[in-house]
């Protein structure tokens, strides 16, 4: 990764930031504007295909917020610093496998919005995993535990697809079960 500048002020990262041409933009949640969904909107019309990555103290409420405000995945500051390293350079392994692969800067915030998915609704996803993956056994499902990878690897070795393959089919069913779940909320309202 090449850091190819930074801004302390939302007005700065406005400025600054379609001029830097980046791929990745870390942003930190204090910097956002009252108003973040208009922020990340008003930055998205300058830099509608580039990756936004949200950074905040703060769990559960404020990760969905960070999310729902336009920005492509979540990490939180208050994991130790070489966690969130790693967790870095997922997001920009995930840009880098893409990018090669010719795919969409779309399709890969799809696979790191269903990636913060699968992660965080782990509990609640695990019994559809086994109906979805009926070859996956329960110590499987055990060992993913919410990891995006380890689920990607299980899949290509119970059922022989290679690593797009098994990506794709979580993005799937991952979309899928987001879209039930959504709708069952609007059903209920």
């Amino acid at each position: 990764m090449e850091v190819v500048g930074d801004a302390s002020t939302w007005p700065r990262v406005l400025e600054r930031a379609p001029k830097t041409h980046f791929n990745l933009l870390l942003i930190d949640w204090s910097v956002l504007p009252q108003n973040a969904i208009a922020g990340i909107a008003k930055l998205r019309m300058e830099c509608a295909d580039e990756i936004v990555v949200v950074l905040t103290s703060y769990l559960d409420a404020r990760q969905q917020v960070a999310l729902s405000t336009g920005a492509d995945t979540f990490l939180s500051k208050s994991i130790i610093p070489n966690r969130l390293g790693d967790q870095l350079r997922e997001v920009a392994h995930a840009f880098h496998m893409h990018e090669i692969s010719n795919q969409s800067p779309k399709k890969i915030k799809e696979y790191l919005m269903n990636k913060n998915i699968l992660e965080g609704r782990w509990k609640q996803i695990r019994g559809e995993a086994r109906a979805w993956w009926g070859k996956l056994t329960d110590n499987d499902l055990d060992r993913v535990a919410g990891k995006f990878e380890v689920l990607v690897g299980l899949l290509q070795e119970k059922y022989g697809y290679t690593r797009q393959q098994a990506t794709d089919e979580i993005d799937r069913r991952v979309t899928d079960y987001e879209a039930q779940l959504e709708e069952t909320i609007r059903e209920n309202k």
